[in-house]
C-alpha cells in the first residue's frame, strides 16, 4: 500500500514456561486455545511465530475458521516458483531433528 501504511497486528505470546513444562509435543492445547482467543478477537489471519508450532498447524486449522498462514507452505511455493534447488534452515535442535519440514 506504500507510504506509512501497515497492518494492524494482534500478538498472543504463550508463557514459554507452560510450554516447557509439558514439552513441545504436548503443547497442542496451549496453541489451540491461543488461536481461539485470536479468532474471538476477529483477526483476519493467524501466523504462528515459530517453526515448531507448525507441527500442529493442520490440526489447529481443522478446529478454527480463521486461516492460518502456513509459512512452510508459502516458503515452499516461493522456492519452487523461483526454481531454487538448494535451501538452508536455521532452527533449534528440536526443529532440525523433527521431520515436519520437508520439501518434496
Amino acid at each position: 500500500m506504500g507510504g506509512l501504511q501497515s497492518a494492524e497486528t494482534v500478538i498472543y505470546s504463550l508463557n514459554f514456561g507452560n510450554v516447557q513444562q509439558g514439552g513441545w509435543l504436548e503443547s497442542f492445547e496451549l496453541l489451540l486455545n491461543a488461536c481461539k482467543e485470536l479468532e474471538n478477537k476477529k483477526v483476519y489471519d493467524i501466523a504462528l511465530g515459530s517453526n515448531i508450532e507448525y507441527l500442529f498447524a493442520d490440526k489447529i486449522q481443522k478446529q478454527i475458521s480463521t486461516s492460518i498462514i502456513n509459512i512452510i507452505t508459502v516458503t515452499a511455493k516461493n522456492i519452487r516458483t523461483k526454481g531454487i534447488t538448494k535451501v538452508g534452515l536455521l532452527g533449534t535442535k528440536f526443529t532440525m531433528e523433527m521431520g515436519f519440514i520437508r520439501l518434496h
